[in-house]
């Protein structure tokens, strides 16, 4: 049979001649690719590394004569036996949505072809979307999987249950496609043939999840509300379509699955609220609409972090401002003792840090915590601003500022010995900032330190200086460095 002929019904982009044609590949191989070479000769396809594009005026053509010729059905036949027999990779998929689109006119065909395919293309080659249901679902051909449909229900009533809710490797059914792809005559369709509409995939995700997580459909949210859907039902990991449409940030969704009923506190397996993943995400007009609805503002995931906390971890100012003017707490701590000021300024943006200030937060409160943060996130504006904030240089916090520092940068160490930070003040396991210097080879800040009078035979509570940490690790330059200083040398048994 013609190879132009069979094109003619297959999607006219990525054709993969192997897949497609092998087993013509097999009766003749040689004559298989003159013959596609030719095609490619005179321009009516184009083949490059065994993949073809055919001209969506040669496929018309092509279909409108073997139309007239009575030989479509045929050539269909020929298609389907090809797409049965071959290899199918997950390009091929859409030239066998392609195919039935056109065989779905044709009784014989469906009898033929359609129940042996449902299996074929699952299980024998593993296809994600599945079954020809699955493929005319997200193709958004109604017509052709309405045609498909009628016919098994007039012929073979016994099996529409089954074909209508046929599901994916992943578990989705047809309606799960439909439903996430945004075809609403399909999602009616399929459920007016019998689809359970709160049918489950492999992750717990109902139809109104797909369409819930996915920019707009609106329309197929409305639909299987009204037709039934719960409104309320959890994945796998709990969520909720009303967490997927927060997270995504659709307002008309949002207040749509609300209006219906939804659980606008609801959590998932973290504990996570819509309002959290909201914030998280940036979505204002989601996070407006969930406070005016009545959510939780304060609410606490497993973690203990609030919307605030969410809002600031991901630097959403506008989210953050909108969340305190009505009455969310600052100071709230998560389950690690941090606020949202904390979040912020690990994040280092000076804005937020300063809008945080002027709403009050309680300095006191974070003497031992934010300058460390700002210190580790090696931002010395913020550094700057919590000291000119009234921030002890030297609050102890199982290491002091400085000492965090020490180990850390040439720059933040001078700036905070500028700023008076206790060069000689010993953590809660009794080093001083030169241990630190010593313990990461940091001649650099070392000398520094020395400048700055560091006592360079300070003893942490193990009883070691400097000295035994650069001599245990051989760092040369800095045992000459403290040598010099006057360090007490270090026995060979002590090390």
């Amino acid at each position: 049979m013609n190879i132009l002929e069979i094109m003619a019904y297959l999607a006219p982009d990525k054709i993969c001649i192997e897949e497609i044609f092998s087993k013509l590949i097999a009766n003749d191989e040689e004559k298989l690719w003159r013959a596609v070479e030719l095609l490619d000769r005179y321009s009516i396809i184009d083949l490059k590394e065994g993949v073809a594009n055919i001209h969506r005026l040669v496929q018309k053509v092509t279909e409108l004569s073997l139309r007239k010729e009575g030989r479509e059905e045929e050539v269909l036949r020929k298609a389907l036996e090809l797409i049965n027999g071959g290899d199918l990779g997950q390009d091929s998929m859409s030239h066998v949505a392609s195919i039935w689109g056109y065989a779905s006119k044709y009784g014989t065909l469906i009898d033929g072809f359609f129940f042996n395919s449902s299996y074929i293309y699952r299980e024998s080659f593993f296809i994600k979307e599945g079954t020809p249901s699955h493929f005319l679902a997200a193709s958004g051909n109604c017509k052709a999987i309405k045609a498909i449909l009628t016919h098994i229900e007039r012929y073979y009533p016994g099996k529409l249950g089954e074909i209508v809710n046929i599901k994916s490797n992943c578990s989705q059914t047809p309606l799960h496609i439909a439903a996430g792809s945004g075809n609403l005559n399909i999602v009616k369709c399929l459920i007016n043939k019998g689809a359970n509409i709160d049918a489950k995939d492999e992750y717990g995700n109902t139809p109104l999840h797909s369409a819930a997580a996915e920019a707009g459909k609106l329309d197929i949210v409305k639909y299987l509300i009204n037709r039934g859907a719960d409104v309320n039902d959890q994945s796998e990991h709990c969520y909720t379509p009303l967490h997927y449409a927060a997270e995504s940030g659709e307002l008309n969704k949002v207040k749509c699955l609300i209006d219906k009923g939804a659980d606008i506190n609801a959590k998932d397996e973290d504990d996570y609220t819509p309002l959290h993943l909201a914030a998280y995400s940036g979505k204002l007009d989601a996070v407006k609409c969930l406070i005016s609805k009545g959510a939780d503002i304060n609410a606490k995931n497993r973690y203990g972090g609030t919307p605030l906390h969410m809002a600031a971890e991901g630097e959403k100012l506008d989210i953050m401002e909108h969340l305190i003017r009505n009455g969310a707490d600052v100071d709230a701590e998560d389950k690690y003792d941090e606020t949202p000021l904390c979040a912020t300024i690990r994040s280092g943006r000076l804005e937020i840090v300063k809008y945080f200030f002027n709403k009050g937060v309680d300095i006191d409160k974070y003497n031992g915590t934010v300058l460390h943060l700002a210190v580790c996130s090696g931002k010395p504006d913020v550094v700057e601003y919590l000291i000119s904030k009234g921030i002890n240089v030297n609050a102890q916090y199982h290491k002091m500022p400085l000492q965090l520092a020490a180990s850390r940068g040439l720059g933040r160490t001078m700036f905070l010995i500028q700023k008076g930070g206790n060069i000689n003040t010993k953590s809660k396991d009794g080093s001083t900032s030169l241990h630190f210097a010593a313990i990461m080879g940091r001649v650099d800040i070392a000398k520094i330190l020395l400048k700055h009078n560091a006592d360079v035979n300070a003893e942490n509570n193990e009883g070691r200086t400097a000295l035994y940490y650069v001599t245990e690790r051989n760092h040369q330059e800095l045992v000459e460095l403290l040598l010099a200083h006057g360090a007490v040398p270090v026995t060979t048994e002590s090390i």
